[in-house]
């Protein structure tokens, strides 16, 4: 994940100059979530993430390259809800 916010950054700065300030603070917020996640011990039970200990789920995801996604259901709400801020500024969905 950092490694796509560091490509994202580079492809905005080129793309939306303008725009590329509320981005790059858009990217920063990500990667301190991303980083708050690494920090996150808690001992799991089988089955469950090994991040939080929150309840795993797969679904379809409607992509050909990823058909099926197995996500935490708690983790990633923080990223989700500024990936949306994100899209909001460049327009464009996650790479």
């Amino acid at each position: 994940m950092k490694s796509e916010c560091d490509e994202m950054l580079i492809f905005c700065k080129n793309i939306f100059p303008k725009q590329y300030n509320d981005i790059e603070k858009a990217i920063k917020n990500i990667q301190i979530e991303i980083a708050n996640l690494r920090l996150i011990n808690i001992e799991t039970e089988a089955g469950n993430c090994k991040v939080c200990n929150g309840e795993i789920k797969s679904f379809k995801s409607y992509v050909k390259e990823f058909p099926k996604i197995t996500i935490c259901q708690k983790c990633p709400e923080k990223i989700y809800a500024l990936l949306l801020e994100l899209e909001g500024l460049t327009g464009a969905s996650w790479i």
